[in-house]
């Protein structure tokens, strides 16, 4: 099979194109594309340039809720009268269309004198050179009949953007123009005008409400001194005083105090009472001295010291005195009479309570007789105390409302004086003037022209890739079938050359030019170096292939080592002057003779892609030839040998090197020739025997396969190969260079 057909094989139905061409492709129109995406950018900034920069500033407006009265009271508190109605999004709609009233736009125009602009009006003229290009052509000059006003409103509504933002109270005002000042001028003395606009009919609404309070209020204020006179006279005339900073009445300040004292007497009472009753009750059971107030008595407490002392006296004596010694007598006289005398202190403590249990009593009594008569006294008072609360009622209604109508009526002449109003609309964020033009954006739209251009030129290239590239009749071959099926008959893969010499060499190379693919030839062992630079001139004659032409170089025996003749092979190739690669395939990891272990990974680690390309090729000593070793044994075979690793690796080594001599042990050569379909150009075969025949439809046999477009060469007795070889370079091991 040839290689053509083996690739549209692997490839699919698709057809696809392979990266390696795309690149190519790309490459060669690359430096074209780069020089046009440069052209397209700098045209795109040149005509951008032409364009007067533009700047924006930005102002906000916040709408509240707006206040009927904003002043507050004495205590910091807003007047009761306040709006607490929110502002809704409709209403913040409303106020955003109402700044793009045209009388408000004129008159803010009319303030800046924008008519004599001519960004604005452009009866004065262009503003840039791009506009000059367009009046030019007839673009972009004043309307017939337009006024000023109209000219100025529509540029105006053109560059003003008055936008409510969403979920909140603000409206931002935007405005674009030439000068960054005017931008920002614009957006301010719009929202300023409008705010305006707000307080001239709140003000005059103000005026009215004045003019009408002020004679009310007049004559409230008389009817409240009035009303307050009535109060202050009955009250005079009734005895019902008030004092203290309340203005509480007597009365109420007397029985409040009575109260006070009747709940401190009654407490004394019940205090003094139980301390009565306790002192008693101890006094009895002879235990009154832990009472606190025996405790507190200092003469008490020192009449126990000393009896405390002269009863340790007694003890101490009575150890070497009897009971009836005169100095035990005295010393127990001394303490009957401490008993006697503390006895009749306690006694005295306890009767003290007792006279301060009965005086709290009496107290208590007295208290509750003056309040008992007052409460009589008060009884008595009822109707002139019912009567006196009904005028300061009313004088209390009519003080309220007057204050109020004069807080009112004070709030309302101060609005009218100073001609302003709480208005909605509050100035929360001032436009600045921008040194940022927001247009034209040379440099980044020559940027986005320029990668547009490269884009859509790589777009281009690559499609033209694909569609010129794609292959069109390639008839679709079949991998190489098993010895048990029949090889289909195919078409020549090629037609080798005539060797340029006398007939004579002619016919002595005429094995090595067979007239249809799939030629088989038997070279004796004197031959071998003429027959091997003659298949070298075979393969470099090849010009039917879309890469690189790959040989196959395997011995018949299994375990036998071919290096030597694929290294030969591979160096005349080269003497030709071709780009060659020696890949010395050996699943088990092995060196083949000749070569050196340099610690470079190899072919087996490049497919299972643990390795790249500049890891793995070497160069050969004293030779062209490019060596990549067998490699690591590590790798599963079924990785190694995947069709789609293998294929994808000798691609690309094939867009590389114009040749590339594979040797392999004759196993891993069937195994490497099943896996990749047979997508050979050549093989060569060391053996001892007779090649077999060609059957009639042109098939050969070749690792026990019968394929078809795949040059066959049998080369006998490598022994007398290799003595064939220049002595120079066997006298040592290949050695490989990096």
């Amino acid at each position: 099979m040839t290689r053509t057909s083996a690739r549209s094989q692997h490839q699919g139905p698709d057809k696809d194109i392979e990266l390696a061409t795309l690149w190519q492709a790309v490459r060669r129109g690359l430096k074209g594309l780069v020089l046009a995406s440069a052209l397209v950018g700098a045209t795109t900034y040149g005509a951008l340039s032409l364009m007067a920069p533009r700047y924006s500033s930005e102002s906000q407006l916040e709408f509240v809720a707006k206040r009927s009265n904003p002043f507050p009271d004495e205590n910091g508190r807003l007047s009761s009268t306040e709006s607490t109605a929110r502002i809704d999004q409709p209403a913040i709609n409303t106020h955003a269309r109402a700044l793009l009233s045209s009388d408000l736009i004129l008159k803010v125009a009319a303030d800046l004198k924008m008519r004599n602009r001519p960004e604005f009006n452009s009866a004065l003229g262009p503003i840039d050179t791009w506009g000059r290009i367009a009046r030019m052509a007839g673009v972009g000059g004043p309307l017939p009949g337009e006024s000023e006003d109209e000219r100025v409103l529509s540029v105006v509504r053109r560059q003003l953007e008055v936008a409510a933002m969403k979920d909140t109270r603000f409206i931002a005002i935007r405005f674009n123009s030439t000068d960054n000042k005017l931008a920002a001028e614009f957006a301010n003395r719009l929202a300023e005008t409008y705010r305006g606009s707000l307080v001239s009919q709140p003000v005059e609404e103000t005026r009215k409400v004045v003019d009408a309070l002020t004679p009310k209020v007049t004559q409230l204020r008389r009817e409240v001194l009035d009303a307050e006179a009535d109060v202050e006279r009955y009250r005079a005339s009734s005895g019902q005083f008030k004092s203290g900073p309340q203005g509480t009445p007597v009365s109420d300040q007397r029985m409040a105090g009575l109260q006070d004292e009747l709940l401190k007497a009654e407490a004394s009472r019940n205090e003094s009472d139980a301390r009565w009753r306790t002192a008693r009750e101890l006094h009895r059971s002879g235990s009154a001295e832990v009472l606190p107030d025996v405790q507190k008595s200092v003469l008490i407490q020192g009449l126990i010291q000393q009896r405390v002392r002269l009863e340790r006296q007694i003890a101490e004596a009575s150890v070497s005195l009897l009971p009836g010694h005169p100095r035990m007598q005295q010393l127990n006289a001394d303490v009957a009479g401490l008993r006697r005398q503390i006895t009749s202190e306690v006694e005295k403590v306890v009767q003290g309570i007792e006279k301060d249990a009965r005086s709290s009593a009496i107290r208590v009594e007295s208290v509750t007789k003056q309040i008992d008569g007052l409460k009589t006294t008060v009884v008595s008072q009822t109707g002139n105390e019912a009567r006196l609360k009904e005028f300061e009622s009313l004088a209390r209604s009519k003080r309220t409302e007057l204050e109020r109508l004069q807080k009112q009526l004070e709030d309302n002449r101060t609005v009218v004086n100073i001609k302003q109003v709480p208005i909605e609309a509050s100035l929360v964020a001032r436009a600045i003037p921008s040194s940022a033009a927001i247009a034209p954006k040379k440099t980044a739209s020559a940027g986005l022209a320029s990668a547009a251009t490269l884009i859509l030129g790589l777009a281009f290239l690559i499609t033209k890739a694909l569609v010129s590239g794609a292959p069109n009749d390639v008839p679709e071959r079949k991998p190489a079938r098993s010895k048990s099926a029949p090889a289909p008959q195919r078409e020549p893969a090629f037609d080798a050359p005539a060797s340029p010499a006398s007939t004579e060499d002619a016919r002595q190379d005429d094995h090595l030019r067979p007239a249809a693919a799939g030629h088989n030839e038997f070279f004796d062992a004197p031959d071998v170096p003429a027959p091997m630079r003659k298949l070298a001139e075979r393969l470099v004659s090849r010009t039917d292939m879309a890469g690189g032409v790959r040989t196959l170089v395997t011995p018949e025996a299994t375990g036998r080592n071919s290096f030597v003749e694929a290294r030969l092979l591979a160096e005349a190739l080269s003497s030709t002057g071709k780009n060659v690669l020696l890949v010395d395939w050996n699943l088990s990891g092995r060196l083949a003779y000749g070569s050196r272990q340099t610690g470079k990974p190899g072919i087996t680690d490049l497919v299972c892609g643990e390795a790249d390309f500049d890891d793995v090729i070497t160069r050969l000593a004293q030779s062209n030839v490019q060596l990549i070793e067998a490699g690591s044994a590590k790798h599963d075979a079924s990785i190694v040998l995947d069709p789609d690793r293998l294929n994808l690796t000798l691609d690309a080594l094939d867009e590389v090197y114009d040749q590339i001599v594979i040797n392999a042990d004759r196993a891993d050569a069937g195994d490497l020739f099943q896996a990749l379909e047979g997508r050979f150009d050549a093989g060569l075969m060391l053996t001892s025997q007779p090649p077999p025949p060609r059957k009639p439809d042109g098939a050969t046999i070749f690792l026990g396969f019968e394929v078809n477009g795949i040059d066959v060469v049998h080369v006998a007795s490598p022994n007398s190969l290799r003595s064939a070889m220049p002595k120079p370079r066997m006298a040592a091991p290949l050695q490989v260079a990096t």
